[in-house]
């Protein structure tokens, strides 16, 4: 699933039409017992045929 989340055609559709946009992951526990992550994908340097984009990970996005 987080392959195909951030593959750059699924990047590309999405951001086709907003700045931003996130996933959420649940995956196996590290050492800390962190087992949530967020990924956050932001469009930045934008030209008339390309784009870079920004990705930013954060642990325990939504721990319960």
């Amino acid at each position: 699933m987080l392959e195909r989340q951030l593959a750059p055609g699924h990047l590309i559709h999405e951001l086709h039409s907003r700045d931003r946009f996130s996933c959420r992951f649940h995956s196996m526990p590290d050492a800390a017992g962190h087992e949530f992550f967020e990924v956050q994908v932001s469009r930045k340097e934008v030209t008339e045929d390309s784009f870079r984009i920004l990705l930013e990970a954060l642990s325990e996005c939504c721990k319960k």
